[in-house]
């Protein structure tokens, strides 16, 4: 079954904020025999469209589809969970989700967490009242928030925990931001977020799809981070999710040890295909050339934050 990022809403959204002036249209590929629905611009398939993590292959086929060579995220086939984390060395990265349909009430669920994990589910109640007792109001958390200026909150805290962690600004691009923009003038953007009277102090853009919960992009202020909105968020739209009867809750890519505490199964997400000459020659040089300039920690650093600069730069000049 395919997901989000093969919906005709994420694609029409995807071509109007990276290829707002060339003609753009969802078209029907076929890669080693598993067929998708992927952005075409000006007839050229897209495959590795900012935030879409991963694609899944179409339950039926469809007629006359293209076919492509490689796809870069293609999801393998899923495991439980603890089945992983067993796992050795994989070329594959995980993907966690929670299967809703093995629990009949919500307190199974809270218990089955606490097992995994030291963390989930504990001392909520405490951190709720230190942060209001800190910003002198009530703790509040809401799933469904149709509220356009917190998507630009979210975009700068996000940006602000981007640089603080030396990664790539995502949304220094403003046609990253237009993506998300456009998906809540679509109405398939939801926005959650914890308050504490009338200020957020958590905030996530996600989505709903066919019975998925998609988290997307959590953040936080930090100056509060030592009261943990992050996890009052989390845990909140969690419990939300689970009570408005959805299918799954679905993590995307990332072997976070958080992500695992929660999750009932993994998805491994890998490339399908054969990868472009060029691709496999710059792959048998990067280890080995990797290998020496790691043992340069202030070269390997420096070589970090160009990286981090041209990736930037990229994204806010590219698909013009």
């Amino acid at each position: 079954m395919s997901n989000f990022f093969s919906s005709d809403v994420f694609i029409e959204s995807a071509g109007a904020a990276f290829y707002p002036r060339k003609t753009c249209r969802a078209e029907f590929v076929s890669v080693a025999g598993r067929q998708f629905k992927v952005l075409t611009v000006d007839g050229k398939p897209q495959t590795d469209l900012p935030f879409a993590d991963f694609y899944e292959a179409l339950a039926s086929g469809a007629p006359h589809s293209r076919r492509l060579r490689h796809v870069g995220a293609y999801c393998h086939r899923s495991m439980g969970v603890d089945e992983w984390t067993q796992r050795s060395a994989s070329k594959e990265v995980p993907s966690p989700w929670i299967d809703w349909r093995r629990f009949s009430a919500w307190e199974q669920f809270v218990e089955y967490a606490r097992e995994r994990s030291s963390r989930p589910f504990r001392r909520a109640q405490s951190k709720r009242n230190k942060l209001a007792k800190h910003l002198g109001g009530d703790v509040r958390f809401e799933f469904e928030v149709n509220d356009a200026e917190l998507i630009e909150r979210c975009f700068e805290w996000k940006s602000a925990q981007y640089l603080r962690t030396n990664l790539v600004d995502m949304f220094a691009s403003e046609k990253v931001k237009n993506l998300f923009r456009g998906l809540h003038a679509r109405n398939a953007l939801t926005i959650s977020a914890v308050f504490v009277g009338n200020q957020p102090v958590a905030v996530h853009l996600g989505t709903l799809w066919e019975g998925r919960f998609y988290y997307w992009v959590p953040v936080y202020d930090s100056e509060l981070g030592e009261f943990s909105p992050g996890s009052l968020l989390l845990e909140g739209m969690l419990e939300a999710s689970y009570g408005r009867g959805h299918r799954e809750f679905d993590f995307l890519i990332g072997g976070e040890q958080y992500k695992l505490g929660y999750a009932t199964d993994v998805r491994l997400i890998g490339e399908l295909g054969a990868p472009p000459l060029g691709h496999l020659s710059w792959r048998r040089v990067r280890r080995p050339l990797m290998a020496v300039v790691r043992r340069n920690a202030r070269f390997y650093a420096t070589l970090q934050r160009l990286k981090r600069k041209v990736t930037e730069v990229c994204l806010a000049w590219s698909r013009a």
